[in-house]
């Protein structure tokens, strides 16, 4: 049996992508409440 933490190393990556993922996403949030406000 092959150890799980040898096969750990693309999780940085993905956390990666998941923090633009959520930036991204409150940008969209934030701008679609601007421009429904005005």
């Amino acid at each position: 049996m092959t150890p799980a933490s040898a096969t750990a190393a693309p999780i940085p990556t993905l956390s990666e992508w998941a923090m633009i993922f959520l930036a991204s996403l409150m940008g969209m949030f934030a701008f679609t409440r601007i421009r429904r406000q005005s």
